[in-house]
This record gives C-alpha cells, sequence and structure tokens, in this order.
C-alpha cells in the first residue's frame, strides 16, 4: 500500500535519494531541504521508506492538506531549525504560486514535470526574497527512462526560449525519430550525459 515501507536497495532514486540527505544531515545540519513530487505517492513512499527509518523530522504538504492549515506549517517549518523540521514535502500540484519556503536553502526534485514553468516554479518555493543562504537545487531522472526524456526536453525548450527572447531564429521541431527516442528504453550508463 501507499503507507508501505519499501525496500529502498530496490530503487536506485531511493537509494540515491537516502544518500543525499544523510549527507546533508552530515555536512551541513542546519540546512533544510525541500522535497517536491508530481506524485503523492512518491511523497509517501518517501515519508515511510526513508524519513521515518532515518528518524528525520518532516512536515508535509499535499492536494489533501486543509487550506486553512497550510499557512501555519510554512510559517513553523521557516521559523524551526532543522532539528526540529529538516524536510518539508511538497506536491507540485498543491505547492503553487506564492509558496515562500525560504527556510529551506535545499530543494530536491524528485521527478521531472513535462513543462519546465512547473518546475522551475517549484525551484523558485526557496530563492525568494528573504533568503539568508546560498541556495542548492538536485533534480533526480532515472537515467534511460522516460524521466531522462523530459529533463533533456526541458533543456531543449529553455533553450528555444532563450533564442526567442534574444531575438535570434532558430526552431525547435520533433521528427518522427524525435518522438520514438522518447519512448525507448536507452541500456547506457546516461543518455544525458552522451548527448
Amino acid at each position: 500500500g501507499e503507507g508501505e515501507p519499501v525496500e529502498i536497495s530496490s530503487s536506485g532514486k531511493l537509494e540515491t535519494l537516502d544518500l543525499l540527505l544523510r549527507e546533508i544531515r552530515s555536512v551541513a545540519p542546519d540546512d533544510k531541504v525541500v522535497l517536491v513530487s508530481n506524485f503523492t505517492s512518491a511523497l509517501s513512499l518517501i515519508e515511510h521508506s526513508i524519513l521515518q527509518p532515518q528518524e528525520l523530522s518532516y512536515v508535509r504538504l499535499d492536494g489533501s492538506t486543509e487550506l486553512a492549515n497550510r499557512h501555519s506549517i510554512v510559517d513553523t517549518f521557516n521559523k524551526t531549525s532543522a532539528a526540529r523540521n529538516f524536510c518539508f514535502l511538497l506536491s507540485s500540484k498543491a505547492g503553487g504560486c506564492g509558496l515562500n519556503l525560504i527556510g529551506a536553502n535545499r530543494l530536491i526534485m524528485v521527478d521531472p514535470d513535462w513543462n519546465p514553468a512547473s518546475d522551475i516554479q517549484a525551484m523558485a518555493r526557496i530563492y525568494r526574497h528573504g533568503q539568508q543562504k546560498p541556495c542548492i537545487i538536485y533534480r533526480l531522472f532515472t537515467s534511460g527512462t522516460v524521466e531522462e526524456v523530459i529533463c533533456q526536453r526541458q533543456i531543449q525548450k529553455g533553450n528555444l526560449a532563450s533564442r526567442a527572447v534574444d531575438s535570434k531564429k532558430g526552431s525547435l521541431e520533433f521528427s518522427k525519430e524525435d518522438l520514438q527516442d522518447c519512448f525507448t528504453l536507452k541500456m547506457c550508463d546516461c543518455d544525458t550525459k552522451r548527448k
């Protein structure tokens, strides 16, 4: 079920996330983290398989969180120490515009969104007026899967947007081969690195 812990060694992403959170607590004990996912099931998996077993303190905000409680959850997280509230679990759909999480200076994107603007908006939760620390963003994706394709397309869309803003000519079109490539499982170490 959604609330059941799983063996994290069954997922390279969960293993990486587990190690990353341990490293942050060890190396930067005053830093706090926002964990963002498009899926509440992924947040539950992280909650029950990583945060609770490591006894890492956290709060959670998703679509089921009462609107009346959201401000107090954010306010408490921003004002408390990393020992008291180390991690903020956030559903990207519930996060929306205007959520100010400057209590954290690290943000982990657990999975990418096809729309790069959605991910940029999520990343902006910690990089806001009043932030006192340098911000670090981590983007997780599983190499060889559609997640990697989404990240690659975000980069392409970003390059296209930059060209449009800079008034330089250039277009980005997807051929039949490009679309087939999107849904082909890659068996290399990292297709993004290769490209």
